[in-house]
């Protein structure tokens, strides 16, 4: 009986997906990056007190710069103190200078739900 209720919440905790990665060509080697990283868990990523009292560091969305990706506007990180459950969402956009070949790669990262990951190869002559 305590092996069910510990295996049932577990599958209650908050994880960490990354739901959409959109690569949009601007032309002259511009991108934009749309990203969302959502919890799809039935908790949140954090609890209040854990939020208030800073006992955790906040999910963050990170852009990786380097090998042909460059970015143009923005900070390469997005963050967010807690993702509610199955509703949390955590958005970021950037303009990237991004080489024809080049893989533009997001992460989404948490100490306790979890890390998610998602890329996109640059196509010469234009993105999705």
């Amino acid at each position: 009986a305590h092996t069910e209720t510990v295996i049932d919440l577990a599958g209650r905790l908050a994880r960490i997906e990354i739901a959409s990665l959109k690569v949009v060509d601007l032309g002259g080697g511009v991108v934009r990056v749309e990203a969302v990283a959502t919890n799809p868990g039935q908790l949140p990523s954090h609890t209040k007190m854990a939020v208030r009292t800073k006992a955790r560091l906040p999910v963050r969305l990170e852009l990786e710069t380097g090998d042909g990706v460059e970015l143009v506007t923005g900070y390469p990180v997005k963050t967010s103190g807690r993702l509610e459950a199955q509703t949390g969402t955590l958005k970021a956009e950037w303009l990237v200078r991004a080489k024809p070949g080049a893989t533009i790669t997001v992460r989404a990262l948490t100490e306790n739900a979890g890390t998610a990951g998602m890329s996109h190869s640059v196509q010469k002559g234009g993105s999705r």
